[in-house]
């Protein structure tokens, strides 16, 4: 990726937000470690961190639900924007996961594609309907993010 942990987990915050209250004094690495413990851990989110899509295409075979939310509202759309995994983005686009689902700060994917200069999903969020007029808490639009990052 070519952004910053530290500038991720800023815009990520109910990752940032527990490991604030963890311990600040932690190098990259051991936030790294740390991260991928905070995340969530369903067997579809699972497969999502890891761009698995053909993983992800037999859980969803399996009647999991592809626009399932976590206590942070995120899904598993969220997560292939933010980590960038574009063939497991495609899948769940296919899967007809919704792609204007928003977190509980009001981010749909296509703000995490913004964020992480996902260009390839910003794409695909954008050809399956993604709401670029959408806004977040601050009353900011994906565009809004493509320019501050």
């Amino acid at each position: 990726m070519s952004h910053t942990v530290e500038s991720s987990l800023s815009f990520f915050s109910p990752v940032s937000s527990k490991l604030a209250s963890s311990n600040t004094n932690k190098n990259e690495k051991e936030i790294n470690q740390t991260t991928e413990v905070l995340l969530p851990l369903s067997p579809l989110f699972d497969a999502t961190i890891d761009d698995d899509y053909l993983a992800v295409q037999s859980l969803l075979s399996k009647n999991y639900d592809v626009n399932t939310k976590d206590i942070d509202g995120i899904t598993a759309l969220h997560l292939c924007a933010f980590f960038n995994c574009v063939a497991t983005c495609d899948t769940l686009c296919a899967r007809r996961a919704f792609v204007n689902a928003k977190d509980n700060q009001l981010l749909t994917p296509l703000f995490y594609a913004c964020k992480t200069n996902c260009s390839t999903i910003v794409r695909t969020l954008v050809d399956h309907g993604a709401d670029c007029d959408a806004q977040n808490k601050n009353w900011q639009t994906p565009l809004h993010i493509c320019a501050l990052s």
